[in-house]
């Protein structure tokens, strides 16, 4: 090196404080302009002892010089002198002893930094802006220079002289920051500071430019000291340099050139931090309001894959750093933890990222969030989830609420994720802290993912068990502030119970009852409450009904099929009527629960048998005692099991829930008809048998689905043909009272149904003085099905109208509606198969049904005749049913007596069948009172007749026949045919039938052909030589019938 003499330091920084114009010759001539202050500054530099050597001129040479230069000449001069002094400065210092006092002041430091600024400003700027510009016209690059646009293309000797001098000039700088290496020794840069951090950016730019431009002869030095001046740099400083670079260059290859370092920078340790820290500053107290346009810039800069790496390894490098960037308050070995706006930026640039690339992103944050909860391989030690489970709280705290990210991070871990949380809810001594996150971290994935995600995520932890399938053993094992996963079966509680009580486990004691359920159906359904979403609980209540029924009928699993029961039972209870928001869900679990209990209560039904009578039948007077002793009851009582309410509440009340939603679903959505909703003809059909439902709470509910159904169905069918008719049409206003009718029928308020039923019934019979209305055929059988399902209504107002409704209908429509109503009352009893099991429901609504053809019966009088061969074959077949109920058959003997109380004549062509039918009933059926027990000897009364029987014998005597006669009244299903009001009713038929009948031919015949006649109490014959009784010939009664009848009537 060349040694300068004494005092040259001295004479640098006397000329370095000319040219920044900080001596006080300078500050004389401030008032004149730039040109002519620069012009001074550069004269008298000359006179300096540095200035002879940079200006290579003497004398009036000088003075010539500069005063030809123009205004930009001046200006690069001044430039270039900054240059030369920082120049000679540095390779000054770099001579002097590091350990020598400091040669330059504070003074002297500001000069130079001022001297630094117009070395860039004037002599390197100018020149690189040129050297671009001429390079984005001549070379063959395409450039961002529109083909159109004009541009002075300089000389090429000129170019190349600028060139080679700004070159010159970018070594100077480079041997500033660079400074000296010495073996051993951290470089010696005493002028570094001047360059960085100010004016490191237009260094580099020029850098980039020489090392990868087009002329880049020479550009593996310069690469190299590229390279350098990065690494000797902050990584953050490098990322903001090379961010504010990259759109200043036109040409292709010096745009990849500074992306492809910036990629370099990025991939570097910190180089996320630095990131971050270029573009959003390093304030710990700056919020997480960043502006979206920042945000957005660093997830494209942090997405974009460099071309010396492939994607899987570069996002492998850089999402550990984004999240170290989250979770860096936990990590104890950085002092300053990034700022929320990192933070923010950090779990920003995640979601983007993870949204671009979903498949690899997504597998590559399970590689490093997911390993915790995935029980431990074997000789394996289980894994902390604390770490894993506060940087998720960290992403999704600072992230915004989007579905996307939770569904692909918390999705995979879900089932593990609620199994801690079930965890952590057993486990008193748990950390609340720890509870409430891995709970926030569920309701998040709840709340946020969408339906089918939800319902498929909740499915899979319903089948997960203890959190990882049923062929997977492994448990969390909870301390006080962790959570590890172990390998094996979960310890399993000792039960106090040694058996398991299926009446507990209903009740949602699963622990009393002994069998622990997993996952608990009542915390599950409880979590499912917590997250306010009614489509995804109505989905997962409809598609546990549809497992719950699958696994019913395959009867493999009954732990399994237990577990979906409580499950749907569960669900309905803790989130009430309203889980099924989707009326295609309700329909559907309408359905489900509707056939589950149909199949249940088939199940349960109880197929009678009647022992065997051990006793021959008896003749005589003691056969024909309608009261006898409780020795003679050998007869099983024959009823249903399901009679009455029923004990397991469960089914029961999922049933009354189904119809009830089925109710309100029909309510809120009047257009809802079984002709536009397919399911509900299905539910329709499946109604039928629950009207006959043991349950006194179900029966009444299925009644009024089933008629609302029913008038729906009715009513769309008869709106059309309404929209059809003329306005002065007659039938129109039949139609208009039928759909008002119809509308009031599916009112929930009684008073206004009944109102309904009353507007049916003045359809078909108009009231007093008012013409009849016409009536459309097609309307009668909808008519007849509403009065009919109305008739089993337990409200008598409704009863009584419907009652009314059908007598009317009789009158008017005759024959096709009497025989209706005897299909209700004996449809099913007279195809000869076995009636046992018949349910007290099925004979309240058989009795109904005959309130009905009672009414009408009366309401024909005379005309019965007409209806006679409907109703007299069918009652008297079901009286002789030996396998019905005693009181169906005592109602149909009620119904016979009827019929021969209104029309005697009717009931001719079986009169005498009849009468020798309930003779011989009456004789098989009755019981005896048992022999007389003999009279003791000498035991007589004074007057010489027996003496009474004791007071003992008469109370058993009356206490048996209270026995016998309540028995109706407590056991109607009973078919015991011994009891007495079946007896009873026999023998009013008959003396209704022989009273009415005689009474019709003493009306008819002459006072002289009379032969038989009727006092008070008894029929009495005359002497006569014929043997039959009856008008002109007719015979009706055999003489020895009569006889018989009268000695049954006469006891």
């Amino acid at each position: 090196m060349t040694s300068y003499p004494a005092g040259y330091l001295k004479g640098l920084l006397s000329a370095a404080s000319i040219i920044s114009g900080a001596g006080d010759k300078s500050k004389k001539k401030l008032g004149s302009n730039v040109s002519d202050v620069l012009k001074s500054r550069l004269l008298e530099f000359a006179q300096s002892p540095g200035g002879v050597d940079f200006l290579n001129r003497q004398g009036s040479e000088v003075d010539s010089y500069v005063q030809l230069l123009s205004g930009s000449q001046v200006e690069e001069s001044t430039g270039d002198a900054s240059v030369w002094i920082l120049d000679q400065l540095n390779e000054t210092l770099l001579r002097e002893p590091e350990s020598s006092t400091p040669s330059i002041g504070l003074r002297d430091l500001g000069t130079l930094k001022t001297l630094a600024a117009i070395a860039f400003r004037w002599a390197i700027n100018p020149r690189l802006d040129r050297i671009i510009k001429n390079w984005g016209v001549l070379s063959s690059e395409p450039g961002r220079v529109p083909s159109s646009a004009v541009v002075e293309v300089e000389d090429p000797e000129d170019m190349k002289v600028v060139y080679n001098s700004l070159l010159e000039k970018a070594q100077t700088h480079l041997r500033l920051v660079l400074g000296m290496d010495k073996p051993h020794i951290a470089p010696y840069r005493p002028l570094a500071f001047l360059i960085i951090p100010q004016h490191v950016t237009a260094l580099l730019k020029v850098c980039i430019a020489f090392a990868w431009g087009p002329d880049n002869s020479g550009s593996t030095d310069m690469k190299n000291a590229v390279h350098s001046v990065l690494d000797t740099i902050p990584t953050s400083q490098a990322i903001a340099s090379l961010g504010a670079i990259l759109p200043q260059y036109s040409l292709v290859s010096l745009r990849s050139a500074c992306g492809q370092l910036l990629s370099e920078q990025l991939s570097k340790p910190e180089g996320v931090r630095g990131l971050f820290s270029a573009v959003l500053g390093d304030d710990p107290s700056s919020g997480e309001a960043v502006p979206l346009a920042k945000l957005e810039h660093i997830s494209r800069v942090l997405a974009s894959v460099p071309s010396f790496m492939n994607a899987e390894d570069y996002y492998r490098t850089i999402f550990p750093r984004l999240l170290s960037v989250l979770t860096d308050s936990q990590d104890s070995r950085i002092q300053t933890p990034a700022p929320q706006s990192h933070k923010r930026a950090a779990a920003f640039a995640i979601a983007r990222i993870l949204a671009m690339r979903t498949n690899l992103v997504s597998k590559i944050l399970a590689d490093i969030l997911h390993p915790p909860f995935t029980p431990p391989k074997p000789l394996a030690s289980p894994r902390s989830a604390i770490s894993s489970l506060q940087t998720l709280q960290a992403l999704f705290s600072h992230s915004d609420p989007s579905p996307s990210l939770p569904a692909h991070v918390l999705g995979p871990i879900l089932s593990p994720l609620y199994a801690l949380v079930a965890t952590l809810e057993e486990v008193k001594t748990s950390d609340p802290a720890l509870k409430e996150l891995v709970k926030g971290l569920v309701r998040l994935w709840g709340r946020t993912v969408d339906t089918a995600d939800a319902v498929k995520g909740w499915w899979k932890v319903a089948e997960s068990g203890d959190g990882w399938g049923k062929d997977v053993q492994a448990y969390w094992e909870v301390g006080l502030d962790d959570a590890v996963i172990k390998a094996g079966p979960k310890p399993t509680p000792i039960s106090l119970r040694a058996t398991i009580d299926i009446e507990s486990i209903l009740d949602g004691d699963e622990e009393e009852g002994g069998l622990l359920l997993k996952p608990n159906p009542k915390h599950f359904a409880e979590v499912l409450k917590s997250l306010d979403r009614k489509e995804v609980a109505s989905a997962l209540l409809v598609r546990a009904l549809d497992q719950y029924q699958a696994l019913q009928a395959a009867d493999n699993n009954p732990l399994k099929t237990l577990f979906y029961l409580r499950i749907v039972m569960e669900m309905v209870d803790q989130l009430g009527s309203t889980v099924l928001s989707d009326p295609q869900h309700v329909l559907s679990f309408v359905s489900h629960s509707i056939r589950s209990a149909r199949e249940t209560y088939d199940e349960g039904l109880v197929v009678p048998k009647r022992k065997e009578r051990g006793k021959a039948s008896r003749h005589g007077m003691a056969a024909l005692r309608i009261v006898g002793d409780d020795d003679d009851e050998e007869v099983e009582v024959t009823e249903n099991k399901d009679d009455g309410d029923s004990d397991d509440e469960g089914p029961e009340d999922l049933l009354s829930t189904a119809l009830n939603l089925l109710l309100a679903t029909l309510e809120a959505n009047e257009k809802m008809t079984p002709l536009n909703t397919p399911l509900l003809q299905v539910i329709l059909a499946d109604l039928e048998p629950l009207t006959l439902h043991s349950s006194t709470s179900i029966r009444p509910l299925a009644r009024e689905a089933r008629l609302v159904l029913t008038v729906r169905n009715a009513s769309t069918s008869t709106a059309q043909n309404s929209r059809t008719l003329a306005a002065d049409d007659p039938k129109r206003e039949s139609y208009e009272t039928y759909q008002q009718a119809l509308k009031l029928l599916q009112d929930p308020i009684l008073p206004v149904r009944a109102h309904g039923l009353v507007l049916l019934r003045q359809l078909i019979v108009p009231q007093k003085g008012k013409p009849a209305r016409p009536l459309d055929p097609a309307l009668i059988p909808a008519i007849l099905s509403i009065f009919l399902q109305s008739v089993q209504e337990d409200d008598s107002y409704i009863f009584l109208n419907a009652v009314q409704g059908l007598v009317v209908m009789v009158d008017r429509l005759g024959r096709d509606i009497m025989k209706g109503l005897m299909e209700v009352y004996a449809g099913g009893l007279l195809d000869g198969r076995p009636n046992s099991g018949m349910s007290k429901a099925e004979l309240d609504k058989r009795v109904r049904a005959g309130e009905a053809l009672n009414q009408s019966i009366v309401k024909c009088g005379s005309a019965l005749g007409l209806y006679v061969d409907v109703l007299v074959p069918p009652l008297f077949h079901v009286v002789r049913l030996r396998d019905v109920p005693t009181s169906l058959r005592s109602s149909a003997l009620s119904l016979l007596a009827q019929c021969a109380a209104t029309s005697p004549p009717a009931l001719t062509p079986w009169a005498a069948d009849l009468c020798s039918g309930m003779l011989e009933l009456l004789q098989l059926e009755g019981v005896s009172s048992g022999a007389p027990e003999p009279r003791k000897a000498g035991v007589q009364a004074s007057d010489g007749t027996a003496a009474p029987e004791s007071e003992g014998s008469t109370a058993r005597a009356k206490q048996q026949t209270l026995n016998v006669v309540d028995r109706m009244d407590s056991e109607p299903l009973s078919v015991d045919s011994k009891l007495a009001p079946f007896r009873r009713s026999a023998v009013h038929f008959l003396a209704t039938l022989l009273r009415t009948t005689v009474q019709q031919i003493l009306d008819d015949q002459r006072p002289a052909e009379t032969t038989v006649t009727l006092d008070a109490r008894n029929f009495r014959t005359r002497p006569s030589d014929s043997q039959k009784v009856g008008p002109e010939g007719e015979a009706i009664f055999y003489v020895e019938l009569i006889r018989r009848m009268r000695l049954v009537l006469g006891y």
